[in-house]
C-alpha cells in the first residue's frame, strides 16, 4: 500500500498555558533550530501527559490527521487534542521550518500484545519531523449473528463435501439399510475387509451414510465400521443429501468473549462460527465446568476441511483443551467444533469456550501493524535529529509484536525508525534487544547495531533483513529520548566483533545410559521438555534419549530455533536426571552457541540449572 499525502484538519496550535513551560535554549536566538527542538519536546512532553492506551496526542506543529471512513468526528486541530486510533488512518508530521517556528511531533501510546490486565502500560511511538504514518491493521466485518447469517447467505462458499474411508470390520457380512436404523429396509450387504465411502452420519455418529453403487447412499452402523479420519468430520445428515446446518447465528462466536456450552449424552458435538482472515493467528481454550467430558476441539477451514484437533489435558483436577498461535490459510468463516474426545469413548458435561486473535501474531490492535516513511539525513542542526521514529516500550512487560512495513519487528526495548520508498527500513537499537523478520528470515538485532529491511516503490518489505551492524553514535546523539516514558542511555556501538548472528543451539550430552533430559524455560514462561517438544517461537527438542531406560539416541538432547526465532530475554536451561538406569551418575556437558560462537557451556553432575540471555 502506498502512502498518500494528505491534508485533513491542519489547525493552528494554541500555545497559552504551555508558555511558562517553554523556555528558550540558553544562549540560542528565539525561533532557531535548538530552540524549536528543545521547545517542541517539552510542549509535547506537558500537554500529552494524559493521553490513554491507544490514543494519538498532538504534540507540536504541524500535524494533519486523515481519519477513518467510519470513525466518529474528532478534533484534531492543537496542542493536547487526543484521538483515538482507531479513528486514525494515516498521521503526517510537518519537516522543520524555522521561519514558521515549525517542527511537528506527536505522541502515541499504543497497546500492541499488551495485555487487558495491564492497561496502565503502553509502547510508546513518539514521531519527529517528516514522518507519516499509516494504519495497516486488518479486520473483518463485525461478528453478529445479523451479520452472520448475510454473510453465509451471499458470500460464504458452499462447503465441499468431506468424505472419508471407512473399512467393514466385523468376523460376518454387514447390513447396510435405508435408515439409519436396524428397522430399515436391507439396501447391501458388504463382506469383512470392504474399504467403502463415508460421505455423512447421524448426530449422535452411532450410523454412517456411505456411498452405493449408481449413486445411491445407505445407512451402516459405526459399531461396524472403521472410519480412516475423525467422524465427527463428516456432516450430519438425514441421508437425503442435505447437510444440516453447520450453526445457528446464535452460535457465533466474537473474539475474547467466553460462551457457556455442555456436549449432550449422545456426545452430539456443538458447532461455532469465528471470522478470520488469512494470516491470523488463533488461541483456542476450552474447559470443561461439570460432568464427565472428555473434550476435543476441531477446527474446520471455511470450505470445510479439517485444520486440527485439539486434545484434553489435565492439569490440577483440571480438564481443558488449548491450541495457541493457529495459523488460518484464507479469509473466511471458521468453525470451532466441540464434542467428545473420540478416543476416550461417549462423555458428557458442561464447558466454557474462548477464542481470541493470538495477539502477538495477528496484529489486530490499533496501530500493531502500519506502514511508515520518514525523512533522511534533513537535520537542520547539530541539536535536532533526523526525522523518524523512535519506539519503547514497557519495562518489564515482555516481548512486544510490531507489523512495520510488512516486517514483523519483535522489541524488548527503545528503537529509532527510519524508512524510504524504494531504499530502506533502518532498524536502530539504542536499548535492549529486538529482532525483524521478513520473506521467512529472521534477524536478531542487539543493542548498539542497526538492521536494514529493503522496500521497495510502496514501502512494503522487498527482501530479508541484513545483517547487525554497528551504528555511528553521533548521529544518534540529538534522538530526543527525553519525550520517552522511561529514561535510558543510547548504547554504545558494537564492534563488529562483538555481533553474534546464527543459529542458536542447545546440546546436552552424557557419558552413558542414563535417562537425563534437558528441560528450557523460554521468556514467556513457555517450556520445552520431553512432554512438550516445541513451542510457537519455533523451539524443538529432537528426542527423548534414553526414556524410561531404553537406550536410544547415543547420550544426547538438543534444542534448536530457526534462524533468529528465539524469544528475547533471559532462557532458563534445566539439566535433569530422570534415573540413572543401573549406570551410576552421569558426567554431563551442556553448550549454547549463536552461530560458531559458544556462549555457555557448563559440565557436572545430577541436576542443575544455568541462564542465557538472547
Amino acid at each position: 500500500m502506498r502512502l498518500r499525502n494528505t491534508v485533513v484538519l491542519i489547525g493552528l496550535v494554541v500555545l497559552l498555558g504551555f508558555s511558562a513551560a517553554i523556555t528558550s535554549a540558553q544562549g540560542e536566538t528565539p525561533g532557531s533550530c535548538p530552540v524549536i527542538v528543545q521547545e517542541a519536546i517539552n510542549v509535547t512532553g506537558q500537554a500529552c501527559s494524559g493521553a490513554g492506551r491507544n490514543q494519538a496526542c498532538y504534540g507540536n506543529i504541524r500535524l494533519a490527521a486523515e481519519p477513518r471512513d467510519d470513525a466518529e468526528v474528532f478534533t484534531f486541530e492543537q496542542t493536547g487534542d487526543t484521538v483515538n486510533l482507531l479513528d486514525i488512518r494515516s498521521l503526517s508530521l510537518s519537516p522543520m521550518d524555522q521561519q514558521a517556528g515549525e517542527w511537528g511531533v506527536a505522541l502515541m501510546r499504543v497497546q500492541a500484545n499488551l495485555p487487558e490486565t495491564l492497561p496502565g502500560q503502553n509502547v510508546t511511538f513518539l514521531l519527529f519531523g517528516d514522518t507519516e504514518i499509516r494504519s495497516a491493521v486488518r479486520s473483518s466485518a463485525p461478528v453478529t449473528p445479523e451479520a452472520t447469517a448475510e454473510a453465509t447467505a451471499e458470500a460464504t462458499p458452499e462447503p465441499e463435501p468431506i468424505t472419508l474411508d471407512a473399512t467393514v470390520q466385523s468376523s460376518q457380512n454387514v447390513n447396510v439399510r435405508s435408515l439409519p436404523s436396524t428397522s430399515g429396509t436391507i439396501v447391501q450387504v458388504f463382506s469383512p475387509g470392504t474399504v467403502i465411502t463415508a460421505i455423512g452420519r447421524t448426530a449422535d455418529s452411532a450410523w454412517i451414510n456411505v456411498e452405493l453403487e449408481g449413486g445411491q447412499t445407505g445407512w451402516i452402523s459405526a459399531q461396524l465400521v472403521v472410519i480412516d479420519g475423525e467422524t465427527a468430520t463428516l456432516a450430519v445428515t438425514d441421508g437425503s443429501g442435505q447437510q444440516t446446518a453447520p450453526a445457528a447465528p446464535e452460535n457465533v462466536l466474537s473474539a475474547g468473549i467466553p460462551v457457556e456450552g455442555s456436549i449432550d449424552a449422545a456426545g452430539t458435538p456443538v458447532v461455532y462460527l469465528f471470522d478470520a482472515l488469512e494470516g491470523d493467528a488463533l488461541d483456542i481454550e476450552l474447559e470443561v465446568t461439570g460432568g464427565d467430558l472428555v473434550p476435543q476441539v476441531e477446527i474446520l477451514d471455511p470450505a470445510g476441511n479439517p485444520l486440527t484437533i485439539g486434545r484434553p489435558t489435565e492439569a490440577d483436577g483440571r480438564i481443558s483443551v488449548a491450541l495457541s498461535g493457529l495459523a488460518l490459510p484464507q479469509d473466511g468463516q471458521y468453525q470451532i467444533v466441540a464434542g467428545s474426545w473420540e478416543d476416550y469413548g461417549l462423555s458428557s458435561g458442561s464447558y466454557s469456550l474462548r477464542v481470541d486473535f493470538n495477539p502477538a501474531l495477528s496484529f489486530r490492535r490499533p496501530m500493531q501493524a502500519f506502514y511508515f516513511r520518514s525523512g533522511i539525513a534533513d537535520a537542520q542542526c547539530e541539536e535536532a535529529p533526523d526525522s523518524g521514529l523512535l519506539i519503547q516500550t514497557p519495562e518489564g512487560a515482555g516481548e512486544i509484536f510490531l507489523l512495520v512495513n510488512e516486517v514483523r519487528v519483535q522489541l524488548g526495548s527503545t528503537a529509532y525508525l527510519q524508512s524510504q520508498a524504494e531504499a530502506t527500513l533502518d532498524i536502530y537499537l539504542i536499548e535492549g534487544a529486538g529482532r525483524a523478520e521478513a520473506f521467512d528470515e529472521a534477524q536478531f538485532i542487539p543493542a548498539g547495531t542497526v538492521v536494514s529491511v529493503p522496500l521497495d516503490a510502496d514501502l512494503a518489505a522487498s527482501g530479508p533483513p541484513g545483517e547487525p551492524q554497528p551504528y555511528d553514535q553521533t548521529a544518534l546523539a540529538s534522538l530526543p529520548i527525553a519525550g520517552l516514558e522511561q529514561p535510558i542511555t543510547i548504547a554504545e556501538p558494537l564492534a563488529e566483533s562483538e555481533i553474534l548472528t546464527g543459529d542458536v543451539a542447545i546440546n546436552l550430552t552424557w557419558d552413558n545410559g542414563a535417562d537425563m533430559d534437558i528441560w528450557l524455560v523460554e521468556p514467556d514462561g513457555a517450556i520445552i521438555y520431553y512432554g512438550n517438544p516445541s513451542s510457537i517461537s519455533g523451539a524443538q527438542l529432537d528426542q527423548d534419549t534414553n526414556a524410561a531406560c531404553e537406550s536410544n539416541f547415543g547420550n544426547q538432547e538438543n534444542i534448536t530455533w530457526p534462524t533468529g526465532q528465539p524469544r528475547l530475554g533471559v532462557h532458563t536451561l534445566w539439566v535433569r536426571e530422570w534415573s540413572d538406569c543401573g549406570y551410576g551418575t552421569a558426567t554431563w556437558t551442556l553448550t549454547v552457541t549463536i552461530g560458531e560462537t559458544v556462549v555457555l557451556q557448563e559440565t557436572g553432575q545430577g541436576e542443575a540449572e544455568f541462564s542465557f540471555e538472547r
